[in-house]
């Protein structure tokens, strides 16, 4: 049984929609907590916090204070007008934030309908949530964002897109979006992080993900609805667990607690409404929780430790406690001078040379028009210059302006920078309203390479691979890393691997490694291998997992994707059956090699190869070997490790080919055509200066790839087959 057996039947519920006997929507895709040795702390802080409280305030565990907490929805349509379809209207956003409001302060009318052994627990959160009055530019907003979203619907694991297309700083803003989410689910949030507060330190780190995502059909309780959950809850759902609630049945059945001392032991969650009193684990079940998944008319409660669970991480957890004095929940004051950076142009993330001119967008956000700013330019803590340009902006207008280049500069590839862009006067004067007037970028640009090169993880060039190689890990959390893996055949073989089996975050979190910058302009073919190992998790309490595998090609240096080039998930990723246990290779049938063409992008400067690991809470994967090679001429191996084609182009079908190795029992030799398909694989005895024949007959006509593969020769040699 896996470690982790708790979290995996919490996801089986979540993908099977519980026990009940009633099939319903997939209400909540929030993953929750693992029962780990840091929840375990976090659980024993918040007690702790409890004994505190209780010690200063006798009974009474929250204090009369309101929190007040600024909202922005993004309203991600498909080109609809205001009003129909996913662009929601004004209306129906407004009524969303009513009723969490109500919900919230125990306002909420059905509160008659709480049952009656749980009112002396029933309790007022004391938070209310207000549309942001000011944007992060200090302008006046009503909170709400409409933008066209870049696909029909968005996935759990696609949470990250929903942000890179629309969010404001989570640091002062909580962001909901609404849209159409695929996979059945009607929300999903992400749960409080920390890296001060015991417990949280392996929640994910990704600010683009923070926040909640309703589906528009389950959001308020006016316009074109889901029946059953058409009340304006799944919102109050999953802004329970955005502060930090679990499921009121604990996620795992009368053995698992929810950490909540008033919430009672439940054996299941419910996805319809019972009426009456409902029991398991010998007790009454409190299914009219807002963390249950009854129907939008059922939820009526939180409880008083709930309160103060959420209270606690309200004020404490970063991205939570900047919420309570976020500039978003004042209305802007009128500001004559006012300048500030609405976007760095120049660096960004990735730059593929170290000339870097720095560049940024100035807004005018005051009232007066704008003849001058000065910017200042640091690299790290270090002041490099004070620029003033002259503009002519007029209130609400842009302008881009451009640094010198400066040549005092020295930004080497493989190292990390960070850059910061601040305004400093306006006019002449001082610029007394600092929103928005600093920015910051981290940057590296990608190191180089040549084509053909191996990276076997065991060897010294291995060491520069991942050296020149970027790992870029949103989450900050696990991610890539270098192992040992001995095989029976190799007792030193190392690899790199991610490790799936005890992956902390939420499903669908990728991590990505960056290759070396390779220069592709001349180059007559080119090709990647590399050799994978992977075995899907599967029990008889979690569904076989869908752990994937991507490959992409960047053109610019890793600034973008231009396209996914190899894509497995689950059993078209394995080379293993499924198992319940965790997975580590130990023998070469536990490999297996791929080839993908990168032919494509022969004459780009400045290639880049993404492996990006997809994660789904399910076993381990391994890559090993690999290898950019030119598939016409390989210089990797010495001259006496190679094997000829003669004749070529083939005559009558007959491949020819002749050997000149170190001696070794045989030698396995793999044709591809040019666009990696495998298709053939042929082993001979090595015999010097002897001439092989593969019969080509039957193959239709074109460039092939041959590649010699073996422990001492690898190599690819171009062929024409007429």
């Amino acid at each position: 049984m896996k470690q982790i057996a708790t979290w995996v039947s919490i996801l089986f519920l979540l993908m099977s929609g519980s026990f009940s006997a009633v099939q319903a929507q997939e209400r909540c895709g929030t993953m929750p907590y693992r029962a780990t040795p840091q929840q375990e702390r976090f659980e024993q802080w918040m007690q702790e916090k409890v004994q505190e409280k209780r010690a200063r305030a006798g009974r009474q565990l929250v204090d009369a204070s309101i929190y007040c907490i600024p909202v922005v929805v993004h309203v991600v349509h498909q080109g609809e007008p205001v009003g129909e379809g996913r662009n929601i209207s004004l209306a129906q956003i407004e009524d969303q934030i009513r009723i969490l409001n109500e919900d919230f302060r125990r306002q909420n009318a059905d509160t008659v309908n709480t049952q009656p052994l749980f009112l002396p627990v029933a309790a007022d959160v004391g938070v209310e949530f207000v549309l942001a009055q000011q944007d992060p530019n200090g302008l006046p907003t009503n909170g709400v964002v409409r933008v066209v979203g870049t696909q029909d619907s968005y996935s759990i694991a696609e949470g990250a897109e929903l942000g890179a297309l629309s969010q404001w700083n989570p640091e002062n803003y909580f962001n909901i979006w609404v849209t159409r989410i695929s996979g059945g689910k009607l929300g999903f949030a992400q749960l409080p992080i920390s890296d001060l507060l015991p417990g949280l330190e392996s929640a994910s780190f990704n600010s683009l993900t923070d926040g909640i995502v309703v589906d528009y059909l389950s959001f308020g309780s006016v316009g074109s609805l889901r029946d059953r959950y058409n009340g304006g809850r799944t919102a109050t759902h999953e802004v329970g667990h955005y502060l930090g609630l679990r499921h009121v049945w604990g996620d795992g059945g009368c053995g698992v607690d929810d950490f909540v001392e008033d919430t009672p032991p439940q054996e299941r969650s419910y996805n319809f409404c019972p009426t009456g009193e409902a029991f398991s684990c010998d007790s009454p079940d409190m299914y009219d929780n807002y963390m249950d998944l009854t129907d939008d008319a059922c939820m009526n409660i939180f409880t008083e430790g709930q309160v103060f669970r959420m209270r606690t991480v309200l004020e404490n957890s970063p991205r939570r406690a900047s919420l309570l004095v976020s500039p978003g929940l004042v209305a802007p004051r009128p500001i004559l001078d006012d300048a500030t950076i609405s976007r760095v142009i120049s660096p960004q993330p990735s730059e593929c040379s170290p000339e870097i001119t720095p560049e940024l967008r100035l807004r005018n956000t005051g009232s007066n028009p704008i003849e001058s700013v000065t910017v200042a330019f640091r690299v790290g803590r270090e002041l490099v210059e004070e620029t003033t340009f002259a503009v002519a902006l007029e209130s609400g207008k842009t302008q881009d302006v451009t640094f010198p280049t400066f040549d005092q500069l020295d930004f080497r590839p493989g190292t990390a920078y960070e850059v910061s862009f601040e305004v400093i006067s306006v006019n002449g004067n001082v610029d007394d309203n600092t929103t928005g007037n600093r920015e910051e970028v981290a940057f590296v640009i990608p190191q180089r390479d040549e084509v053909p090169f191996i990276a076997n993880f065991e060897s010294a060039g291995s060491e520069t691979f991942l050296e020149k190689s970027i790992i870029r890990n949103p989450d900050q959390q696990t991610t890539w890393e270098r192992r040992a893996t001995p095989l029976v055949s190799d007792p030193i073989n190392e690899s790199l691997y991610m490790n799936f089996y005890e992956y902390q975050d939420l499903e669908g979190e990728q991590d990505f490694l960056y290759s070396p910058t390779l220069d592709l302009r001349n180059i007559p073919a080119a090709a990647l291998s590399f050799r994978v190992a992977h075995a899907p998790y599967e029990d008889e309490n979690f569904p076989l997992s869908q752990d994937g595998l991507l490959v992409g090609v960047s053109t610019d240096c890793g600034a973008t994707i231009d396209a996914i080039v190899y894509e497995k998930f689950s059993t078209q990723l394995a080379t293993q059956p499924p198992q319940d246990f965790r997975f580590i290779p130990t023998t070469e049938d536990d490999w297996r090699e791929e080839v993908i063409s990168l032919n494509d992008y022969l004459g780009e400067p400045n290639v880049q190869v993404v492996f990006i690991a997809v994660n789904d809470h399910g076993n381990n994967l391994f890559l090993d070997d690999i290898e950019f090679f030119v598939t016409e001429y390989d210089s990797l191996r010495p001259p006496e490790s190679s094997f000829s084609i003669e004749p070529n182009p083939v005559e009558n079908n007959q491949l020819e080919v002749e050997f000149n190795l170190p001696a070794k029992d045989e030698v396995t030799v793999v044709i591809y055509s040019t666009q990696g398909a495998r298709v053939g694989e042929y082993v001979f005895p090595n015999t010097l200066n002897q001439t092989y024949r593969i019969d080509m007959s039957g193959r239709p006509s074109g460039v092939y790839v041959l590649r010699v593969i073996g422990q001492a020769a690898s190599g690819g040699k171009q062929f024409i087959l007429p």
